[in-house]
């Protein structure tokens, strides 16, 4: 009997051992490893974190995260918040009441607004700019240094101005009655104007028709046209007033008009003086057409 209690008493020692061994096992591996734990929840909860901030900023285009996603390299991005607005285009077959200005005939009035709208005043672009758009610097004209505005400014144009430049061509073009007389200048000064790019009236609307093409296929806009039952209408007819996400244009036009180069007429004349250090460019495509040669 003594010496069966003996060995259950050290039967039970033997456990008490190992379970300390146990418990200081277990001890050691949850301490090793607790780092890592804390490292992996920290990393988790920073990645959580980012992805709500990046969808939140996505949503609400903050600091222009949206459009930077949708578009190539612009500077303006950097420089502007440029608000989403939805807004209801009435495309009608009828002005709208009141109606607006770009729905009117000629006019000296309907003249002033897309001259405003349109105006292809430049803009200066630095070196760092030109280099995230992809150009190459010493291919790019700078603005005279007469300016002020220091050795890394470029001459830059934003598309849009362009854009709404050859949509008031091809307006003009609409009315040759109206706007004859000015075609015809334009036509004469385009063949006699020494170092301008030599094109006719009709070219420069072939130029203008294909460039709004091309900017219209590249944004393929998808919002959907309806059709309605109308008094007065026999079979459907369409339903141009759609919703589009669009840019806030006007915050767009002052940023521009605050940033333009403006400088008097003597000035400009030295935006023709050939820049020191600037490669010349083939002017096939560019100045004449492909294929034809220089005069000599």
């Amino acid at each position: 009997m003594p010496f069966t209690a003996y060995q259950q008493l050290a039967k039970e020692e033997q456990g008490d051992d190992h379970s300390v061994s146990s418990v200081q096992g277990q001890s050691y591996i949850t301490s090793r490893f607790l780092p890592f734990n804390i490292g992996f929840f920290c990393l988790s909860l920073t990645i959580s974190l980012w992805s709500v901030r990046h969808v939140y900023y996505l949503s609400h285009n903050v600091n222009n995260s949206l459009l930077k996603a949708t578009s190539t390299y612009s500077p303006v991005f950097d420089h502007l918040d440029m608000p989403l607005r939805t807004i209801k285009s009435n495309n009608s077959f009828w002005p709208q009441n009141p109606p607006s200005i770009f729905q009117l005939p000629p006019s000296p009035e309907v003249d002033a607004a897309w001259e405003r709208i349109s105006d292809t005043h430049a803009l200066v672009i630095r070196r760092e700019e030109l280099v995230r758009m992809g150009r190459d610097p010493a291919e790019q004209w700078p603005w005279p240094k007469e300016y002020g505005y220091g050795e890394d400014a470029y001459m830059g144009l934003l598309d849009v101005f362009h854009q709404l430049h050859c949509l008031n061509e091809l307006r003009m073009a609409a009315y040759p009655d109206y706007y004859n007389k000015a075609a015809d200048e334009h036509a004469q000064n385009a063949h006699k104007a020494a170092g301008k790019v030599h094109f006719t009236r009709g070219g420069h609307n072939l130029h203008c028709q294909y460039a709004l093409l091309q900017f219209i296929l590249c944004h393929a806009d998808v919002s959907v046209i309806t059709f309605n039952y109308v008094e007065g209408i026999r079979g459907p007819m369409a339903d141009f007033s759609i919703n589009h996400q669009c840019r806030d244009f006007d915050s767009l036009l002052q940023w521009k008009l605050d940033h333009q180069v403006n400088v008097t007429n003597e000035e400009w004349q030295l935006i023709n003086r050939v820049p020191e250090g600037t490669r010349q460019l083939r002017g096939e495509g560019r100045a004449w057409p492909f294929g034809q040669e220089t005069e000599s």
